[in-house]
């Protein structure tokens, strides 16, 4: 591959996450808006590249009991656990 197609692919890659994350806060939007006046899924999709690397309700904080208790606390998230 050259240079071209992987900046292509990673780009394309980066735009998929973006889309799908802002999916998700539009699913879980609460529409309770904050001091400025728009809800948490406005204010992210003014700035969707905020949401490229990190996921909306992630604190950035590795040993964070409510973003990660599936992590300390050994629970598997519903995606992983296996249905009958």
């Amino acid at each position: 591959m050259d240079e071209k197609e992987k900046r292509r692919k990673r780009l394309n890659n980066n735009k998929r996450i973006i889309k799908n994350r802002l999916k998700f806060l539009r699913e879980m939007e609460s529409f309770i808006p904050d001091r400025t006046g728009k809800t948490y899924f406005q204010s992210m999709s003014d700035q969707p590249n905020r949401l490229n690397k990190k996921h909306p309700y992630d604190c950035g904080n590795s040993k964070c009991y409510l973003c990660h208790s599936e992590k300390l606390f050994g629970n598997k998230k519903l995606d992983e656990k296996k249905l009958p």
